[in-house]
């Protein structure tokens, strides 16, 4: 059984990866953030990051899949910057 402080450090440390993502590349899909991050659940990291303040707008774009399939994912974009403060 995993601790409670494991999955809150956990979830930490997978929003930071993707705050880091964002800031250093200027968006990520939610195809990225489960391939390049290991983060399975993008969607509620950056809703969690939004309720601490941070403006991230998503896009929904479409991507052709391995299969040759037109499919529609999300693409998180943070509006203002500062420069991933602190997340407590």
């Amino acid at each position: 059984m995993i601790s409670p402080k494991k999955v809150s450090s956990n979830t930490t440390l997978q929003q930071f990866r993707l705050l880091d993502f964002i800031h250093n590349f200027g968006s990520i899909t939610t195809i990225q953030a489960r391939d390049e991050l290991d983060i399975m659940s993008p969607a509620t990291r950056v809703m969690e990051l939004r309720d601490k303040g941070y403006n991230i707008v998503t896009e929904l774009i479409t991507i052709d899949t391995v299969k040759g399939r037109h499919s529609k994912v999300a693409k998180y974009i943070l509006l203002s910057d500062e420069t991933l403060k602190a997340i407590v």
